[in-house]
């Protein structure tokens, strides 16, 4: 905010708390905490402020505090609206989780096997070999690495 609009907030602080008597060190203390905020955030904060505390005297750290609360809040709401939310479609994924059980049984024992091999010696023990070759049966870390090899994605 500028001087002028600070100057203009200032006056509101004042009439917000009537019987609030700042000293002239006070009036600086509180231009250099708040000066780098907006002028409307400042003022939504000021009627937050004496709507939520009873003195008859405001405090220059509750204005800071809310101030920084809003300001985080913003950034974080910011970031968010950046970023596709995430989410998953269970019809979708139930349907592709079937397509990759559908293909590693329509593979090849030998082939599965092989698939096997290559990804446990890249993930090592985090891969237990399937007890059974039904591949409905297997942990899903398990058909994912598999399927990886397969398809040829299973890089190092």
């Amino acid at each position: 905010m500028n001087r002028t609009e600070w100057h203009e907030t200032w006056q509101r602080l004042r009439e917000r708390w009537s019987e609030w008597t700042p000293t002239k060190v006070e009036h600086e203390d509180w231009c250099l905490g708040l000066l780098r905020y907006s002028q409307e955030l400042v003022e939504e904060v000021a009627r937050h402020v004496a709507s939520t505390f009873s003195s008859k005297t405001p405090r220059l750290a509750w204005m800071l505090r809310e101030c920084e609360k809003r300001v985080r809040e913003e950034s974080i709401t910011r970031q968010l609206d950046k970023h596709p939310h995430f989410h998953i479609d269970a019809d979708e994924f139930n349907a592709q989780k079937e397509s990759g059980i559908k293909r590693l049984e329509e593979t090849p024992i030998d082939e599965l096997r092989a698939a096997f091999d290559r990804a446990k010696v890249k993930h090592g023990d985090l891969l237990q070999r399937p007890t059974d070759s039904n591949p409905r049966n297997w942990k899903q870390t398990v058909r994912a690495a598999v399927l990886c090899e397969l398809k040829g994605g299973g890089q190092s």
